[in-house]
């Protein structure tokens, strides 16, 4: 009888150990599964991170290279406003009928083909502007003026013969329509005197701006 418990018993602590056991063993790849998953979602969630953080690098660079090209634009555009200003200010200057070399052309015309010109000087007749630091001889000398409200411009130019050389004083005022006319156009020779072209002044008038003509050269030699 105490034999037959004895082996009951020996029984059942087997059984008990066998259940540990299988128990122990079934709980391992549950714990390796949740340590698998664990491990996933964490390298999931890294992923995730990168991710972002390179659409952020990725956007930062975009806005980054449009404010380049905004910034490229707007030096494009004030580069051509200006050149655009400056193109107009030359225009102005050399094509306008009211321009300074407008007035030149005309009236470098009128002493080259006036009769008594080419008699003194002798034909042909050139014309010329004061030297430039390159050494051309393009530049109109010239000044403006206001008085009574009306606009003067004075010029002084040279013309040359076979002969002789002599300086050219040109004035001219805006009249009633806003166009250039001729208030003396003369032309003074070395030993010889004065070739009057045009004169359109009283006696007293050109007094006066033959001495002003010697303030105007002075002002003109120290510009």
């Amino acid at each position: 009888m105490a034999r037959a418990l004895s082996h009951i018993l020996q029984r059942r602590h087997l059984i008990t150990h066998m259940s540990s056991v299988s128990y122990g063993l079934s709980i391992v790849p549950s714990i390796k599964h949740s340590a698998c998953y664990s491990t996933k979602k964490s390298v999931t969630k890294t992923d995730s991170n990168e991710t972002n953080n390179q659409v952020q690098i990725d956007t930062a660079e975009v806005v980054k290279e449009n404010l380049k090209s905004v910034g490229y634009l707007g030096v494009i555009v004030g580069g051509v406003g200006v050149t655009a200003l400056i193109l107009y200010a030359l225009f102005s200057e050399l094509f306008s009928s009211k321009s300074p070399y407008a007035v030149y052309s005309e009236a470098r015309v009128r002493c080259m083909e006036h009769p008594k010109v080419m008699d003194i000087l002798g034909a042909p007749v050139k014309a010329y502007g004061d030297e430039t630091r390159r050494g051309r001889r393009k530049h109109i000398s010239h000044m403006y003026y206001i008085k009574q409200g009306v606009k003067y411009m004075r010029l002084r130019f040279y013309v040359q013969g076979t002969r002789r050389q002599g300086t050219v004083y040109a004035e001219v005022k805006e009249n009633a329509s806003g166009n250039y006319e001729y208030s003396y156009l003369y032309v003074t020779v070395n030993h010889v005197g004065t070739i009057v072209i045009e004169d359109n002044q009283d006696t007293s008038k050109s007094l006066q701006d033959h001495e002003s003509t010697l303030d105007f050269n002075l002002l003109l030699d120290n510009q």
